[in-house]
């Protein structure tokens, strides 16, 4: 948690800090994040899905 809270501070990127703890234990446990929030991008060595737009038409 705070090695990404502290590399987002230097970057001028900061996050909210639920998304922060969500990172932190994806990172730890070698987890993909499945999201649309384009501020997981920001964080080094995140792994990232998204689904299909075709499997959520709304």
């Amino acid at each position: 948690y705070a090695k990404i809270f502290y590399s987002l501070k230097r970057k001028g990127t900061p996050i909210p800090t639920n998304d922060l703890w969500i990172a932190a234990q994806a990172l730890e446990h070698g987890c993909i994040v499945h999201t649309y929030d384009s501020h997981f991008e920001s964080i080094d060595g995140l792994l990232i899905g998204r689904a299909p737009d075709d499997l959520f038409p709304y």
